[in-house]
């Protein structure tokens, strides 16, 4: 299935998920506004990384199928919903690797942004069943803290240019 990984690399990468898994687990949802919650998506920010160290499509399947196990675990009102976004947005997120001499840091930061930006207003948009300014003020704030995250990680971690 991940004809473009080693056995060694997968299996650092499956105990890596299981770390993010029980990470993101065990973290706490942020009542905003009425009952509008926001919670940090580790996931997102995983796949995000892995976009920049190992750009391959195998990562969408990857992302599928953790999308799947994410929604048969933690949201089974609406499976295939999770598996389907994180897809969408691997696929979206892989688009970056086509411009890296051409974009800088900045606009690839600015594109990561707008793709969390559309993955929070879609996955919002389905949560709750309706449509609210609030919706979008979630979005963008979960975004920013997204991509704050992100960065911060970026710069500690990796220093993926």
């Amino acid at each position: 299935m991940f004809l473009s990984f080693s056995r060694n690399y997968i299996l650092k990468l499956l105990v890596i998920c299981l770390v993010v898994f029980i990470i993101q687990i065990n973290l706490p949802e942020i009542i905003i506004y009425n009952n509008f919650k926001i919670n940090l998506d580790l996931f997102l920010l995983f796949f995000t990384v892995l976009v920049f160290i190992k750009p391959t499509f195998s990562l969408i399947i990857f992302a599928f199928i953790f999308g799947l196990i994410n929604d048969i675990i933690l949201n089974i009102e609406q499976v295939g919903l999770m598996s389907f976004i994180k897809s969408l947005i691997v696929y979206l997120l892989l688009y970056i690797r086509n411009y890296d001499t051409i974009w800088s840091w900045h606009i690839k930061i600015f594109y990561i942004f707008l793709i969390y930006f559309f993955h929070f207003n879609i996955y919002y948009l389905i949560i709750y069943d309706s449509y609210s300014i609030y919706i979008n003020i979630l979005s963008i704030i979960q975004a920013l803290l997204s991509i704050f995250i992100f960065y911060v990680f970026n710069k500690l971690f990796f220093n993926i240019k």
